[in-house]
């Protein structure tokens, strides 16, 4: 399969408040995601990850820049355009947002709500395949205050995959998660990328998956670098903070 573009963002900038309180946020971020392609984004606490993550969803408007996702243009897009855009991305919270009087299933089945073509059944049983491949399959009906953090992570983060989508946008995915539970969801993240040509944006400190990517970027001060770093070589001063956990464990 050859590997087709999902995501081009060129010079993009951002900005909070305005007149005299305006700061700017992003500056002149480039990148290109290709299909099947898993890139970690890591980065000091402030450095605009999460406004990078929002903005490449269409969670936020485009202010200065283009981002074109799929090759559809996001800067000047209408609402609507965003909301039929965020049919194809599957976004991966910190914060799991279950709907507490849901059980696990239907919390995933939700999924499926703006897909008119997805039966009831199809729905249901996706929902199952995918708590079950999360190692969730006895938790089905149970409800997020019966659950650990946990595992109300992994439900969120099947109710992202469970679509299929074309991106997969996650922030911090593996933070409440096992050593193996978090190898296995970035697995089922690799796989997908493979089988659907989808691409995977992942922000996380978590040291433990660093070796999933295929590259590895960085936000400093709102400027966005390619690491070229191999686990094997120790850091230059400039990247400690960047990777304050290197050397503490595989």
């Amino acid at each position: 399969m050859s590997r087709d573009s999902i995501l081009t963002v060129n010079k993009l900038n951002h900005y909070f408040g305005e007149y005299e309180l305006q700061r700017q946020i992003l500056f002149d971020i480039n990148l290109a995601i290709q299909s099947e392609e898993i890139i970690i984004l890591t980065g000091p606490s402030g450095a605009g990850k999460t406004t990078l993550l929002t903005l490449l969803g269409g969670l936020r408007s485009v202010q200065a820049g283009s981002i074109q996702f799929l090759g559809q243009e996001l800067r000047g897009a209408t609402e609507t355009q965003r909301i039929q855009m965020r049919r194809q991305i599957g976004f991966i919270f910190q914060s799991h947002n279950l709907m507490p009087f849901l059980t696990a299933k239907q919390n995933v089945q939700l999924s499926f709500e703006l897909f008119d073509h997805v039966s009831e059944q199809e729905a249901e049983f996706k929902a199952e395949a995918m708590l079950s491949a999360m190692h969730l399959g006895k938790y089905i009906n149970y409800y997020p205050q019966q659950l650990s953090v946990g595992q109300k992570q992994r439900i969120a983060i099947s109710r992202a995959l469970v679509i299929s989508p074309q991106l997969i946008l996650a922030d911090e995915p593996t933070a409440s998660l096992d050593s193996k539970t978090g190898r296995d969801v970035v697995e089922l993240m690799q796989d997908l990328a493979k089988k659907q040509g989808s691409a995977v944006l992942i922000v996380t400190h978590d040291h433990r998956i660093l070796g999933c990517a295929n590259r590895i970027m960085a936000v400093e001060d709102g400027h966005l670098h390619e690491k070229n770093l191999n686990k094997g070589s120790a850091p230059s001063t400039a990247d400690v903070h960047l990777y304050p956990f290197w050397g503490k464990g595989s």
